[in-house]
């Protein structure tokens, strides 16, 4: 699983109370894979061929769990691209 995270605020106001955490999380499946890889060298082609996650944390309470839900997600179909997921953890 190939994950990243980044710090993000509320409507973009830089204050402690609007704090929260991105968690991007790429499927790493043999199908999701090989798409990637059939991309990679292809200028005209997405290079974001695999399927994806990302998941919105405004509680730190909640960040150990969404991340443990990030390692343990799986695409629904790694035969073609799916939509974005989008999940908040609040």
């Amino acid at each position: 699983m190939n994950i990243m995270t980044r710090t993000v605020f509320k409507d973009g106001i830089e204050r402690p109370e609007n704090k929260g955490v991105e968690i991007h999380c790429t499927c790493e499946c043999d199908n999701c894979k090989q798409r990637y890889e059939y991309s990679k060298y292809r200028e005209h082609i997405n290079v974001q061929l695999r399927n994806r996650v990302i998941i919105a944390v405004w509680d730190e309470n909640q960040l150990k769990q969404a991340m443990e839900f990030a390692e343990k997600w799986r695409c629904k179909d790694g035969s073609r691209e799916l939509p974005t997921e989008y999940l908040k953890f609040d």
